[in-house]
């Protein structure tokens, strides 16, 4: 492998998604072939080729069709095992990313991203600066790396001009779980409410966009679109919007003891714009792609989501 920062890249990209992790705890207890695994996990061909595309150099395949775990893979693995051991009962302190740091804030942090969606916990840390800093940090590294892999998918399906149906799911998930981090952003940082409010709906747009394709690819029995001329454009219009919007997150990001959240304040200023800009690009990817746009209609304290096919 390549660089240090290489061989980190690929750690975390492998790690952050929890199918992912799944993959490599499944394969950790022995060889599996490429059904066995479509069975186990209960998901479509095209999400555990993307999947295991993802693994990259984790994941082995051997002369009789079997997946292994690679001897990088497996090491990987072993940091995750390490991570989620539970604390030493009496410690007080522990070393995270070489930062010395108190038991009471990892838990913090840990409870942020495995309760991601509960806005009520965001609330409950605004009382806490440097706790909240770390929570407001942990929550923007995560909205902002759904951001990148969504880019890369778009990218992937632009270089081969195929738009499949593993990857609108991937697409439609990243953006789902953008929107949860940044609803948490929005409660931990009021001072940047309206951008992050921002960014949160065009993550919703978008995914409510690809489950609206995924549904249309079903409907038709198809697992990929051979992408015309104009779908090309507008998914491109798509990715160039998801960058620019990208800008918005912090220029640097610090957790532990002292943490950082730094903003490029004249970029940030510009992500309202970008996101109304996005929801034109979003209008032409349902045109494209001939699917009904949903509208929101409030109905006292509910919703009702009608399809419009015209």
């Amino acid at each position: 492998m390549g660089s240090e920062e290489d061989t980190y890249n690929v750690i975390f990209h492998a790690l952050k998604h929890p199918l992912r992790r799944r993959i490599l705890r499944r394969l950790d207890a022995g060889p599996a072939s490429f059904t066995g695994l479509l069975n186990e996990l209960g998901i479509d061909n095209g999400l555990l080729n993307y999947h295991l595309n993802s693994l990259g150099e984790l994941v082995a395949k051997g002369l009789d069709e079997r997946y292994r775990l690679s001897e990088f893979g497996a090491a990987t693995l072993s940091l995750t095992r390490r991570v989620e051991e539970p604390v030493k009962r009496g410690d007080r302190t522990i070393n995270v990313l070489g930062w010395r740091t108190p038991v009471s804030r990892v838990l913090v942090l840990v409870a942020v991203l495995l309760l991601s969606s509960n806005v009520y916990l965001a609330y409950s840390l605004r009382e806490a600066s440097s706790d909240r800093t770390n929570a407001l940090g942990w929550a923007l590294l995560q909205a902002r790396g759904s951001y990148g892999e969504s880019v890369n998918v778009l990218g992937d399906a632009l270089d081969g001009g195929v738009l499949e149906l593993g990857a609108v799911g991937v697409l439609q998930n990243d953006m789902m779980d953008a929107a949860r981090y940044l609803r948490i952003a929005s409660v931990l940082d009021e001072g940047h409410r309206g951008q992050w409010d921002a960014l949160r709906e065009a993550a919703d747009g978008l995914a409510q966009a690809s489950q609206q394709i995924m549904g249309r690819m079903a409907s038709s029995g198809g697992t990929e679109i051979e992408l015309s001329l104009s779908q090309k454009r507008c998914l491109e219009e798509v990715a160039v919007g998801l960058e620019r919007m990208g800008e918005a997150f912090p220029v640097e990001l610090v957790l532990g003891s002292r943490p950082r959240v730094v903003y490029d304040e004249e970029q940030a200023a510009d992500v309202v714009t970008a996101a109304l800009e996005f929801e034109g690009s979003l209008n032409g990817l349902y045109e494209a792609f001939s699917i009904g746009r949903p509208f929101e209609i409030v109905l006292g304290e509910g919703y009702l989501w009608v399809e419009d096919d015209t």
